[in-house]
């Protein structure tokens, strides 16, 4: 709804300008005095809204509206051009036209530095482009996408068109050209969508693409997808269960963390490269976790055949309460028990010897079970985590 709330800012801005206008041009024949007046007070007026525009402008880019925010700014820019002309340039003297004039170029000139700034800066959460590279965007029935190399890409699914679409059946091929690839956080925080059907043509599925998706309750995941980012379906709360395709080949790392209603992540059984036990996401194998469903409750116990617990394996499983690590454990990764808020005991072998940032959440109440001398213990005591020795 972001998308709406700043069309509505932009149009309340543009009428409200355009009145104050109007109304100050009534005065300018009684004297410089009401001239003056009036310029100081659309000078107050104008430089907090032409912000509130800039600012407008920048949302509608991220938000994969690149073109229609050049429209938009192109447009505003004309309007203070008129301002400047058609209305002030009749009556008033030379010294106010060209500071009306300087009202226009500061637009103009906040716009291309805008356009400058978003250039040199980090791609936008859900744009792969530049400012400059917007025109490159096509649409089609709500999507925003690109072309590269006769293959599509897509970058976004319009906000205005998510409100009205809940079920979505992403198409194989737009205007003759593949569907290849969704771009990271092109579904991002679509709070309307509630099933989504993936076609075989993409092959690459961005990080975060389906984010914050609150209501999202079925995934299909044709085969031919063989690539997963990180964080595909971060948060989305929903999200009870999903299948793997035998064609999947790279996971970035847990693409389900904080699916909180997640009890089960089935694989293909003739996938090469991961499998599912119990409903675990694991390579093939089981030598690694890569995801914990976030739904399921109670203990777990990590089996013997587990080396590597993955980057955020296990992060936002709130009911999960008890873990004990195999003796096989040597690596627990960045994040891996993050979000756990009612993780109470762990138990760590001494066989563990790496254990990464933020590895485990609730430094107050979890207690650390270890031996004496392991690299738990020095970790613990580095960290200010609590533990207790493992009796001999």
């Amino acid at each position: 709804m972001i998308g709406p709330l700043f069309l509505l800012l932009l149009a309340i801005c543009m009428v409200a300008g355009i009145v104050l206008m109007i109304r100050g041009f009534v005065k300018f024949k009684d004297s410089s005095k009401s001239r003056m007046q009036f310029l100081i007070s659309n000078l107050i007026f104008l430089v907090p809204r032409e912000t509130i525009i800039i600012t407008f402008l920048w949302g509608l880019y991220v938000y994969g509206w690149g073109r229609v925010s050049i429209i938009i700014g192109i447009f505003e820019f004309l309007l203070l051009l008129f301002f400047a002309y058609t209305l002030i340039g009749k009556t008033a003297s030379p010294s106010i036209r060209n500071l009306s004039m300087c009202f226009s170029i500061f637009f103009l000139l906040s716009l291309i530095i805008s356009a400058f700034f978003l250039s040199q800066s980090e791609t936008p959460p859900n744009s792969s482009t530049s400012v400059f590279n917007c025109f490159q965007f096509n649409y089609f029935d709500g999507y925003s996408y690109k072309v590269d190399n006769g293959e599509i890409t897509i970058v976004k699914y319009s906000l205005f068109k998510n409100d009205l679409e809940k079920d979505i059946v992403i198409p194989s091929v737009i205007e003759g050209k593949p569907v290849t690839q969704i771009d990271a956080f092109a579904f991002h925080e679509n709070s309307q969508l509630t099933s989504v059907t993936i076609p075989g043509s993409v092959r690459s599925i961005g990080d975060g693409a389906f984010s914050e998706s609150w209501s999202l309750q079925t995934v299909t995941i044709s085969e031919g997808v063989t690539s997963i980012g990180s964080g595909v379906f971060k948060f989305s709360k929903s999200l009870t269960s999903v299948t793997l395709p035998a064609s999947l080949t790279s996971i970035d790392e847990n693409p389900f963390s904080y699916c909180s209603q997640l009890t089960e992540i089935n694989v293909s059984p003739e996938n090469s490269e991961f499998s599912s036990v119990d409903g675990i996401l694991y390579t093939k194998n089981l030598d690694k976790i890569i995801a914990y469903p976030g739904g399921r409750e109670g203990d777990f116990i990590v089996p013997d055949s587990v080396e590597d617990i993955g980057i955020s394996a296990f992060e936002g499983c709130k009911e999960l309460n008890s873990v004990t690590i195999s003796g096989n454990v040597r690596t627990i990764s960045d994040r891996a028990f993050s979000g756990c808020s009612s993780l109470q005991e762990i138990e760590i072998p001494e066989g563990v010897t790496s254990i990464g940032d933020n590895a485990f959440p609730n430094r107050d109440t979890l207690v650390i079970h270890c031996n004496e001398g392991s690299y738990a213990q020095a970790y613990a005591e580095a960290n200010k985590i609590k533990y207790e020795l493992i009796k001999e």
